[in-house]
């Protein structure tokens, strides 16, 4: 796709406030090691005078030509190290995507498995969405976005990060046989087990003497949607024309966990 604008620009679209007192840091509020990022990114038509361009930029007349939408999560991995907190706990309390994602980077072999590169790692910005409007859905044009997103993030947010990672969704797939029976035996220990607790929390269970199902950490990690190890959709599910894509901005996948990463220089 040829390039028909003359420049770019891209602006914070979410507002949000942030409450503190003199008093209580909030320290250990998930949600703010993990702030929401939303920025739309506008082109100016190369057509457009020189003038007029600059009026656009300075907000005085109109705006440019809507391009794409990007959103996602800024991590700050140091700022939680620094306060004691587990980067991989705190983003599994945020959202499961979150937690997906820094549980896939520090298993064995992955790019933060090593607690010094974990700890070096200042922040990483966990890339949600970028959403081209159908006109600009060119692969080559996309790939030259994909590879701006740490300057549009610097020069909108006044963060530059360490690293960069996107998960992208699965195209529509069945899950084979043995996940739905491993998936379907987790349900029915999780049930078993809530029933147990509760009845002896409320002072009603008696022990009938016969084995109950034990909930175990993979189980309970399929019922509350957390990854273990290995955990991903096949390759048949992959989007490859949107893997390509990051691929050729230099992404790469984490083992097999389908999440691509790539470092910021």
């Amino acid at each position: 796709m040829e390039n028909r604008f003359s420049e770019f620009y891209a602006e914070i679209s979410d507002k949000r406030r942030v409450a503190f007192d003199l008093e209580d840091s909030y320290g250990d509020d998930e949600y703010r090691y993990c702030p929401l990022i939303k920025i739309d990114v506008f082109g100016i038509p190369e057509d457009t005078e020189d003038s007029e361009a600059e009026r656009i930029l300075e907000e005085e007349i109109g705006e440019g030509v809507h391009i794409a939408a990007l959103t996602g999560h800024l991590i700050q991995n140091g700022a939680m190290i620094r306060k004691g907190f587990s980067p991989v706990q705190m983003c599994d309390d945020y959202s499961f995507l979150l937690g997906y994602a820094m549980k896939a980077l520090t298993e064995p072999n992955a790019p933060l498995c090593d607690e010094f590169e974990l700890e070096a790692c200042e922040s990483i910005f966990y890339l949600y969405d970028f959403i081209f409007d159908e006109p600009y859905r060119d692969s080559e044009f996309m790939t030259a976005m994909v590879e701006q997103i740490p300057n549009i993030l610097l020069y909108t947010s006044n963060v530059y990060p360490d690293m960069i990672v996107y998960y992208p969704r699965a195209l529509p797939y069945e899950k084979d046989t043995y996940t739905i029976i491993k998936e379907g035996l987790a349900e029915l220990a999780h049930k078993e087990t809530v029933e147990r607790v509760t009845k002896i929390l409320n002072g009603e269970y008696e022990d009938d003497g016969q084995p109950h199902l034990v909930l175990s950490e993979e189980q309970l990690n399929y019922v509350m949607g957390t990854r273990n190890e290995g955990d991903t959709y096949p390759a048949s599910a992959i989007d490859k024309d949107e893997w390509k894509i990051y691929e050729d901005a230099g992404y790469r996948e984490v083992g097999n966990s389908r999440l691509l990463y790539t470092w910021v220089n």
